[in-house]
């Protein structure tokens, strides 16, 4: 029987899940956007300022891990993107720095400075990188190859470089202010707000919860990954890889959908997008107008935070478990057919049962994390 594996601690920086974070953006030439601040160090990249921000909030958390093994601690955070900002202006000569800049470098830099070397990985997989990370993060310690694991993403991708490519793409809201925004899963929505941030969850085992004495805040039951195989941008508009990739999740969770009370969903305001994952979603679970799960999405207040989106879903899924209350769907005025019967606009509170995070990353790759309450200890 493989050993459970927990969530013990959570860090995030992001704009605030009200949606007040969301703002004109004179850099970008009036673009609304979410920036985030960063305190970057001399000569660092804000990527890497909003990785160790996430990382040290959940290592505060969690202040007993010296206890463990270096060999046995391993850190899973990168990014979809690297270090943008190296093409704001004329390319510099970076030299032995340019490694900072690399989507690998996030984790690379935080494993360093910690001291951790265990076996990471620090892959890019799109708008899943950081849900992968978690996953990959996930079975290191159920493999026991590790004790616990640093797992996320980071994203600092407010460049006019990735934002001219998703406007070229037609992927960006039409909105300049915050009321104006129709965000995910409304019914006239027409593209996402762009974001940076970070998010970082600290996985442990049983032996290492033995050792630190952390309490967990939530169980990683199960996760699965599946691709579309269809288009580089566009999801399988019937969203049948998603609904396969959650219902691969529960199978291996051992839950059934019925088991579900929330989803924390992709969710990016894409008519494309939300319309497949809406599809997926009453593949798993059912019509809306069923006793299915409760659907948010946290883009409509954080913007699209790209690589970092799935990890930042993930700690908001572990959070609504520790909090018992769900983050609500800021931006949604008028929720798309469909949808309107499981949508949270508003924060409520969380029945019992399982929450999932899904992610649907470019490329059509998707990623389900299962998460449940930690049995009483």
């Amino acid at each position: 029987m493989s050993p459970p594996v927990y969530v013990t601690a959570v860090g995030r920086l992001s704009a605030p899940f009200d949606g007040s974070g969301l703002a004109p953006d004179a850099a970008l030439g009036g673009l609304l956007t979410a920036r985030v601040e960063a305190g970057a160090r001399p000569g660092e990249p804000r990527l890497h300022a909003l990785a160790r921000g996430a990382a040290g909030r959940a290592l505060a958390g969690a202040p007993n891990l010296g206890r463990l093994d270096p060999g046995r601690k391993a850190v899973f955070l990168s990014s979809s993107k690297g270090g943008m900002e190296c093409f704001d202006g004329p390319s510099p000569d970076l030299g032995p720095a340019l490694w900072r800049y690399l989507t690998s470098s996030p984790g690379q830099a935080l494993a360093a400075e910690l001291g951790w070397w265990g076996p990471g990985r620090n892959t890019p997989l799109a708008c899943a990188t950081g849900a992968y990370a978690v996953g990959l993060a996930f079975e290191g310690i159920r493999s026991r190859r590790l004790d616990a694991a640093l797992a996320g993403a980071a994203e600092a991708s407010l460049t006019p470089l990735v934002a001219a490519a998703f406007a070229q793409a037609g992927a960006l809201s039409s909105a300049r202010s915050r009321e104006g925004l129709r965000g995910p899963f409304d019914r006239l929505r027409d593209g996402f707000v762009l974001g940076e941030g970070a998010a970082a969850l600290l996985l442990e085992g049983e032996a290492s919860l033995r050792a630190t004495g952390h309490r967990p805040l939530a169980e990683l039951r199960a996760w699965a990954c599946t691709c579309d195989a269809h288009h580089i941008t566009a999801p399988r508009p019937d969203g049948a890889q998603a609904a396969r990739c959650l219902a691969l999740a529960l199978e291996q969770a051992g839950l059934a959908p019925r088991d579900v009370a929330h989803v924390q969903a992709h969710g990016t305001g894409t008519p494309a997008g939300d319309a497949a994952e809406a599809r997926a979603l009453e593949a798993v679970f059912g019509p809306d107008s069923g006793p299915g799960p409760r659907v948010c999405s946290l883009k409509g207040a954080t913007g699209h935070t790209l690589g970092a989106s799935g990890a930042l879903s993930a700690a908001a899924a572990v959070e609504s478990l520790a909090s018992g209350r769900l983050t609500g769907t800021a931006a949604c005025r008028e929720p798309m057919p469909g949808m309107a019967g499981r949508l949270a606009l508003a924060p409520e509170p969380l029945r019992p049962g399982a929450v999932v995070a899904l992610s649907m990353g470019f490329g059509g790759h998707n990623v389900a994390l299962v998460f449940d309450p930690p049995p009483a200890r």
